[in-house]
């Protein structure tokens, strides 16, 4: 049921994409954290900590087997990717695309890198990573 790689760390990580309507952004690892879009600048590594430490640890509450689960899911599209660097040095990344969110239980359903697999997210394990405002941390 983990979604985030295994052994992933918050170290690791290097980069940073959502696209959601109403929510896009892009962040980079060079030395520091720089907001890419939708503004440019710098971000403190401790405003960065509780979202990095959700991204290397995702884990889904369940597999969806029967994609009739689905059926009445709202949309709620999105797509976020997570770039790392492996123990070896070696980038590379991971990507959460929504299959739909579940209001009455406060689930979302998302696949990885396209998989077949739909996992079943419980709205804490995601929620402050899909609403993270980066543009309010960049600093002045």
């Amino acid at each position: 049921k983990k979604v985030s790689p295994t052994g992933l760390t918050s170290d690791e990580i290097i980069g940073i994409t959502l696209k959601k309507a109403g929510n896009d952004y892009e962040i980079k690892k060079t030395t520091v954290w720089n907001l890419e879009s939708p503004k440019k600048g710098e971000i403190a590594n401790e405003d960065m900590n509780t979202s990095l430490s959700k991204l290397s640890s995702i884990t889904g509450d369940d597999l969806v087997v029967d994609e009739s689960a689905l059926a009445g899911v709202d949309p709620n599209p999105f797509e976020l990717r997570v770039d790392y660097k492996s123990k070896e040095g070696i980038p590379k990344s991971y990507t959460l695309l929504s299959a739909g969110f579940d209001k009455k239980l406060n689930a979302y359903y998302v696949r990885k890198n396209n998989e077949p697999s739909i996992y079943k997210l419980s709205e804490y394990s995601i929620k402050s990573i899909l609403e993270f405002k980066p543009e309010t941390l960049v600093k002045k």
